[in-house]
């Protein structure tokens, strides 16, 4: 069960240099309440979610605490849209946003979501004037009652009850390499947990490494992992380099290596819901432009598909045992 108690509209304006921030909103109507449901459902149970905890240094322990005992949105929202609005334009982020926050129960525990939500999904607003104060509110039209999380939207969840906290950033990961941090994560100055998609995208890129490093077919041993991810959810990281790397030791103690750099934890228990489609088929893509995917169970099944290496220095792929060919 989830009872909002009430939310704040930010517009922060790249283009134009401009945030407007406004009083929050206590009498919620229906059409503001769908909206900000479905979001909150979505937020909990997106598989980009990372749990995450506030640094000492960070200028929002006070915030929060503050917040929790005086109970200001207003104030906060002022603070974090501007954040926001630097933060963006140090990076050179020209993406104009909405911030949405909201107080809200969700299974007696209080929670804190605050939103970035990017104007390009196109979240609607309105300013509405009451008592000489101008409130933004959440339109009432198909955009507006969107629930959807997009890639371009960021948002921080903080349960001021137990004092826990999730983050979900806007940045793709191949792109998060190239900063130290990304948006959320500086402003809120967090250290924040790998969740499930980065330590399968941080396994992929080290037995790729570690296979190109070793001169070893790196299409076998990504479909060796792939095999081994797709098996069980739980995932021990010395059985992952045995099955992947077989007897070249070498390769293993580089993998192990690698693996304590970049903090892969030994023993893994995976949300398998995380795997996408691609992980459980291998691309081929010939030098003539044929493009073949094949269910990573089958690949290593002679019966089902051959690799055969001409004499000519050509690959042929066999797909054997066919009895029927769909349109």
């Amino acid at each position: 069960m989830i009872s909002i108690n009430r939310y704040s509209l930010s517009m922060i304006d790249l283009k134009d240099s401009t945030i407007i921030s406004s009083q929050p909103v206590d009498e919620i109507s229906f059409h503001e309440s769908s909206f900000i449901l479905r979001k909150i459902k979505k937020v909990f149970t997106n598989n980009d979610n990372r749990d995450c905890s506030l640094n000492e240094s960070s200028r929002y322990i006070e915030l929060f605490d503050n917040y929790k005992s005086n109970r200001n949105m207003y104030e906060l929202a002022e603070t974090l849209s501007q954040d926001i609005f630097n933060k963006k334009l140090e990076l050179g982020i020209n993406a104009s946003s909405d911030l949405l926050i909201v107080d809200f129960i969700k299974d007696d525990h209080n929670y804190l979501l605050i939103y970035d939500h990017s104007l390009e999904n196109a979240f609607s607003h309105y300013v509405e004037q009451t008592s000489g104060e101008a409130q933004i509110r959440i339109t009432r039209n198909k955009n507006g009652l969107n629930g959807r999380i997009k890639k371009s939207d960021s948002y921080l969840a903080w349960d001021f009850t137990d004092n826990n906290f999730m983050i979900c950033d806007a940045m793709d990961l191949e792109e998060k390499d190239e900063l130290e941090k990304t948006v959320f994560e500086t402003i809120f100055d967090i250290g924040a947990k790998p969740n499930d998609k980065d330590i399968i995208l941080t396994l992929e890129k080290s037995v790729n490494q570690i296979a190109e490093q070793h001169e070893l077919d790196q299409m076998e041993c990504t479909v060796a992992l792939k095999k081994e991810l797709l098996a069980s959810p739980e995932i021990v990281l010395s059985n992952v380099s045995e099955l992947v790397f077989a007897d070249n030791e070498r390769a293993k103690t580089d993998f192990t290596t690698l693996s304590q750099e970049h903090e892969i934890p030994k023993e893994i228990t995976i949300n398998q819901a995380v795997l996408k489609k691609k992980d459980k088929f291998q691309k081929i893509m010939t030098d003539i432009g044929i493009e073949i995917n094949i269910p990573i169970e089958q690949l290593s099944e002679k019966e089902k598909v051959e690799f055969v290496n001409n004499d000519d220095g050509t690959i042929s792929i066999k797909i054997n045992n066919i009895t029927m060919i769909n349109d």
